[in-house]
């Protein structure tokens, strides 16, 4: 059964069966009822649906970006091109070949879609900006609960489709930390660094970027890959201050290194980032990410996907409370940030 939000799923059926919303979920709550309550409202929901004869999801539809949910497969979609990430070449030793990607979104959102090897020569033909039809793309989960289209040899990419048009995407529109609840999808956020976390390093097939384990015999194997010379990623965590609240800010590997500098010599010196964490600390930043609430603490976080570096106090003026620093680098959405796993 596919994840689908029981909320969804409700107004999906009062769309198609003209019902009311209180027969809907009577309807429901009879069937969760019927079968001793040993089912989800979700699941319930399904079953009412299939009585109905209302299809939830049809793979010959054209999706929305907010309709993709996990387990989904032959998914037709389509949106316009925000951003494409350069194509990575890997070789683990038992396996080499290319990955690449780009950001895709439509009038509801922004996915990532994940190309492997021979479907990676679209990308030569492909630009920022373009309107792209994807046909039998298939939905994963990364290990931080991102959803990601991947594409594979069975998969259609076609470029500015005719009669397809792609309603423009809502602008980024800046929130106060108070304001947010979890539900944004993609938020800006401007404040000051009032704590930085110690990094957290991980290692990465080089191939398929998830996280590997290390063998009884030494050295690290991927489940899909095999024994591999792993890459390292990392994050770091913030914690910003605009006035109205806090929010903790979760930089990934490329948001990290545009605050920082290069991380990489940390891994065998961890006590340099101490440095680098002084000069961040107190500066303001700008942060363009994934909002969600943490299922655990109940907090509303965000992910990074573009962080802006105050350096000449250009950003002072964002501030609630009118505070300045100073400075100004910017980095655009790391591609480890929804292929890491």
């Amino acid at each position: 059964m596919i994840p689908i939000p029981f909320e969804e799923i409700v107004q999906k059926l009062i769309v198609e069966t003209k019902l009311e919303d209180a027969q809907i979920r009577e309807k429901i709550s009879e069937k969760m009822a019927s079968l001793s309550g040993l089912i989800s409202p979700e699941g319930a929901a399904h079953i009412v649906a299939n009585e109905l004869n209302v299809k939830l999801f049809s793979s010959s539809q054209l999706a929305k970006v907010n309709q993709i949910r996990e387990g989904m497969r032959n998914v037709t979609i389509a949106g316009r091109i925000k951003t494409i990430f350069p194509i990575k070449q890997f070789n683990t030793g038992q396996r080499q070949g290319t990955v690449g990607s780009f950001l895709l979104e439509d009038e509801t959102g922004a996915v990532r879609i994940t190309l492997w090897n021979e479907m990676t020569n679209h990308l030569a033909r492909l630009q920022q900006g373009d309107i792209v039809q994807l046909k039998s793309a298939y939905v994963r989960l990364n290990n931080l609960g991102f959803r990601e289209l991947h594409l594979n040899d069975r998969s259609q990419v076609v470029r500015n489709p005719p009669g397809v048009e792609i309603a423009a995407s809502p602008p980024d529109v800046q929130k106060k930390i108070a304001e947010l609840d979890g539900s944004e999808g993609t938020a800006t956020i401007v404040g000051h660094v009032v704590n930085v976390f110690d990094p957290r390093f991980f290692e990465q097939c080089p191939t398929c970027r998830k996280r590997v384990g290390l063998r009884e015999e030494g050295g690290f194997s991927c489940e899909a890959h095999g024994v591999v010379q792993p890459l390292y990623g990392y994050v770091v965590n913030l914690l910003l201050d605009d006035g109205s609240g806090t929010l903790r800010v979760a930089c990934w590997k490329e948001q990290a290194d545009a605050l920082f500098g290069n991380l990489d010599v940390v891994v065998e010196s961890p006590q340099l980032f101490d440095t680098l964490k002084n000069e961040v600390l107190g500066s303001i930043v700008k942060v363009t990410g994934t909002v969600r609430k943490n299922e655990l603490s109940a907090n509303v976080e965000i992910s990074a996907r573009q962080v802006v570096k105050d350096t000449s106090g250009q950003l002072s003026s964002l501030l609630p409370s009118g505070r300045s620093t100073q400075g100004t680098s910017e980095v655009s959405a790391s591609s480890e940030e929804e292929l890491v796993e």
